[in-house]
């Protein structure tokens, strides 16, 4: 008996494997949020311009709640203790529940918060959405305060960076700079952030220099600036030689030369034909606008296309014309 129950368990049909007209539950649900995620998009641009840790602080656990409204002391002791539970997770690897705890602990002093009663339906909208910081009674509170914020986001920078959200590390990096322009450890961690990813290039590299040169200009003792300084430096130069290389090759591999009636031109000028002529003054990419371009041993693949795409053309004009003709003479007759 039991046997049956379980076979009709497993025959049973999930209601996501279920279709409408033919179209599986699961794949009209997902069209739905993304019809739906369109729709909101343009009534959250403001939300969904912040950094993820900012955007997390609008779903508040009760813990960063409760921090909010006691006493300064009891405030910064709760965001403290968050800040090294998450140390405490991301020395042990636990990458995702570190973010979290640094999370929690920004949240306690920055956050937003949602006045929608209704968002779970309505979705997130940004004429509902408020930022709040904290107000600091005096200078030693906002002293304590910005360290410790800034201590966060550098963490959450180095974390970020661990799971590939480089993203999201320049953006911790970017606002840990927004409360000390000269934090060098927040620049040193920006540039690492840009040209450590795969896609990492010029402009990135460009970027992580300028964050660079700007901690060396703070630190000029800090030798770990100055190696990776020399390090991306040595990257650079690395790539503009094999760019050269690379695009200097391109030209080796025939010689690109010039029909006309004086002879065939070198586009250096040295004459391998009959007539010699004067150098070209036009560079490679003009000349090849000008003329028809051969090498030494028959017409280049680019040249034979070119002539037949433009005898193509003109085979199909002259139809056409022929076509009006013959419609004309038909319609006289």
């Amino acid at each position: 008996m039991a046997h049956k129950h379980s076979m009709e368990d497993a025959n049973a049909m999930h209601p996501l494997d279920t279709t409408v007209n033919g179209t599986p539950m699961s794949v009209l649900l997902s069209q739905a949020v993304k019809l739906k995620s369109a729709q909101e998009q343009p009534l959250r641009k403001q939300f969904d311009a912040f950094p993820i840790f900012l955007q997390n602080s609008i779903f508040p656990r009760q813990e960063t709640i409760d921090a909010r409204a006691a006493p300064f002391e009891e405030r910064f002791e709760t965001a403290t203790k968050l800040k090294m539970l998450g140390n405490k997770f991301a020395k042990d690897g636990n990458h995702v529940d570190s973010l979290n705890q640094y999370e929690m602990s920004l949240s306690v002093f920055k956050w937003i918060e949602n006045s929608n009663p209704n968002w779970k339906n309505e979705g997130i909208k940004d004429g509902f959405v408020k930022q709040f910081f904290f107000q600091p009674s005096n200078a030693s509170q906002k002293s304590r305060v910005l360290e410790l914020m800034i201590n966060v986001y550098n963490n959450i920078a180095i974390v970020s960076m661990k799971v590939e959200q480089f993203g999201n590390a320049v953006a911790a990096c970017n606002s840990a700079l927004l409360l000390d322009e000269r934090n060098v450890k927040a620049l040193f961690l920006r540039s690492k952030a840009r040209c450590t990813p795969k896609s990492c290039g010029k402009t990135e590299e460009e970027l992580a220099m300028k964050d660079l040169m700007s901690a060396r200009r703070i630190d000029p003792k800090n030798t770990t600036i100055a190696k990776e300084l020399e390090c991306i430096r040595a990257i650079r130069t690395k790539a503009k030689a094999n760019d050269k290389e690379r695009f200097e090759g391109m030209f080796d591999n025939g010689k690109w030369l010039e029909a006309d009636n004086t002879g065939i031109i070198d586009v250096t000028g040295t004459c391998v034909g009959k007539a010699k002529v004067p150098p070209h003054k036009t560079p490679v990419s003009t000349s090849l606008c000008t003329g028809r371009w051969t090498k030494k041993k028959g017409i280049s693949n680019v040249s034979k296309k070119t002539w037949f795409v433009r005898d193509c053309l003109m085979a199909i004009i002259l139809l056409s014309v022929l076509f009006n003709l013959a419609c004309f003479w038909t319609s006289e007759g």
